[in-house]
């Protein structure tokens, strides 16, 4: 039982440092400028391989 609780801890605090983390990304993200910075380094979002809807 102690080890189940030791891994159910364990998990549940790497849950809020994710929970932590993604707030500081959408936070940061959404700063003014930003966005548009990353899309003048890096060449925006890649374009679509092709624009067939029908399923695999």
């Amino acid at each position: 039982m102690k080890a189940y609780l030791a891994k159910l801890a364990g998990e549940k605090e790497q849950e809020r440092a994710l929970q932590t983390a993604t707030a500081a990304f959408r936070r940061a993200i959404s700063e003014p400028g930003v966005m548009d910075a990353f899309d003048a380094e890096f060449g925006g979002l890649p374009s679509v391989a092709h624009n067939n809807r029908r399923a695999a």
